[in-house]
């Protein structure tokens, strides 16, 4: 047993430890933590702050030897964390595998897979309480991963609730900057991305660190003649409206909020560059795209419908009531049927990758997990190494395809909403959901109020948007390879607008 005197000296140390982390003093903080443990003689509790102390070390120096020991503490004493600790020590890990990630190389599908393993372990962490740093971590996360979509809509629900988060910013100016690369220059992003640093820098005046990178990123926008200004707001149609407050909209440009928000369905290939010959033709590769965005806009139509609009009961809706105070309106319906849409999005992408890039797969059997696999593999589940997927995808180092496999990978392995979202699809899908205000103790349904199935059909529905951007900028940096190789060989090529793309 250790005694009181040493519990006390243990406790005196690691508040010295944190004391030396707040002032930078990494290495000593570290030393500190070690004597603390040697005090507690090793305990459960003991081991957890100091790979606490070891994962915050490695965040500032950055040093991965840190972070590589703060995991192989934490797994050590996982199966004896008390209940309490548990959104702590996935918010942890998620830290520890965030800072060996960075020192991850590679391009492309299957590489830095620290990162993935880090934004599974930040997302559950949310899921089980709401950390004051753990949103803001996972979004860095998603941003180091080129998940340049998912972490703009992490940063915006940050500065949503903290308005004066200025590392939030200007994160989301450089997830904005990062989705510039995937479209055809479209200047509004750059604008949004240079007022959300001047807004940034604004707010840490007292920290001249952050300050300096703050502005050498407003110095180089504005030399690329990038200049802020207050966007001149027009009226929204009440769809436009709730589009873009949910974050739904495919255009995420801050100024086309304001000034365009009929635009809120730009995505990469809004215009697009024609020339040499391709297959396949470039209609039909237009058209696969259209296709994918099509079905996104009518699932969330539905779920548009479901929550602005209160659906009219027919009398051909039956209410068989399996569960006390059941609901089995129109409403709950559509809500589970926009669900159940913007998960077979992820299907329709799969599908459109393999025809685009003529994987060579049956079409019968192209799921978004399988895809990544060569033609005629019997494997299940999305592929763990890189090299395991398919030559033609790993070929093609474009950062919005490993986007979209790292997506495929989170659904496939991910704790938190990932693993929430595609469970509670698949029990959708086999009928087993119902809507209701209380718990159930029955096994042979899953009760749920109905504000939980609107959250989950909107985390869904963004998932699906990310999908849909993902595979649309991999078309569109395709496009551009492919343009850029038949100008080497000679060939002319015809720049033109080409033809106009649908909306849906």
């Amino acid at each position: 047993m250790t005694s009181q005197a040493s519990r006390e000296q243990a406790q005196r140390l690691f508040d010295l430890s944190q004391r030396l982390l707040d002032d930078g003093g990494s290495v000593e903080a570290v030393g500190k933590a070690r004597m603390a443990v040697r005090c507690l003689r090793g305990s459960v509790e003991g081991r957890f702050n100091l790979a606490s102390v070891l994962i915050d070390a490695a965040g500032q120096l950055p040093r991965a030897r840190y972070a590589r020991e703060g995991v192989e503490l934490l797994l050590s004493i996982e199966k004896d964390l008390p209940d309490e600790l548990e959104a702590q020590f996935h918010y942890n890990l998620g830290n520890a595998y965030s800072v060996i990630g960075r020192r991850e190389r590679g391009k492309g599908p299957g590489t830095k897979p620290s990162l993935l393993t880090a934004i599974s372990h930040l997302d559950h962490s949310l899921t089980l309480e709401e950390l004051p740093n753990a949103r803001v971590n996972l979004a860095r996360a998603l941003l180091m991963q080129g998940r340049w979509i998912e972490s703009h809509d992490q940063f915006n629900a940050v500065v949503d609730e903290h308005p004066d988060h200025h590392q939030a910013l200007a994160l989301r100016g450089s997830s904005l900057m990062g989705i510039h690369n995937w479209t055809s220059g479209h200047k509004g992003l750059l604008t949004g991305a240079l007022m959300d640093h001047q807004r940034a820098e604004s707010l840490a005046a007292g920290d001249q660190l952050s300050c300096r990178s703050y502005r050498s990123v407003i110095r180089d926008l504005q030399r690329a003649g990038i200049e802020a200004y207050e966007p001149r707001a027009v009226e929204r149609t009440p769809d436009q409206a709730w589009i873009i407050e949910q974050g739904l909209g495919l255009n995420p440009c801050p100024i086309c909020h304001v000034e365009s928000p009929g635009a809120f369905d730009l995505y990469p290939l809004a215009a697009r560059i024609e020339g040499g010959s391709r297959r396949p033709p470039v209609e039909a590769a237009i058209e696969i795209v259209n296709a994918v965005c099509r079905s996104y806009a009518t699932s969330r139509w539905i779920l548009y419908k479901a929550m602005c609009s209160l659906p009219e009961e027919g009398d051909h809706v039956i209410s068989l009531r399996v569960h006390p105070d059941s609901v089995h309106d129109l409403g709950v319906g559509l809500i589970m049927s926009a669900i159940s849409g913007f998960y077979s999005l992820l299907g329709q992408t799969a599908y459109g990758l393999n025809s685009y890039f003529r994987l060579g797969h049956d079409p019968k059997y192209v799921t978004f997990e399988t895809v990544w696999y060569d033609a005629g593999s019997k494997r299940k589940g999305a592929p763990k190494d890189r090299s395991q997927i398919h030559s033609k995808l790993v070929r093609r180092p474009w950062p919005a395809l490993s986007a979209l496999y790292s997506l495929a990978r989170s659904l496939e392995i991910g704790r938190g909403h990932y693993e929430q979202l595609r469970t509670l699809r698949n029990r959708i899908e086999h009928h087993v959901v119902v809507a209701s205000p209380t718990a159930s103790d029955e096994h042979r349904f899953v009760a749920l109020s109905v504000d939980e199935l609107r959250s989950a059909a909107l985390q869904m529905g963004r998932i699906a948007k990310a999908a849909v951007w993902y595979f649309g900028a991999a078309v569109f940096h395709d496009e551009l390879q492919r343009l850029g190789r038949a100008a080497k060989r000679g060939c002319r090529i015809h720049p033109g607008s080409g033809l106009s793309v649908e909306r849906s």
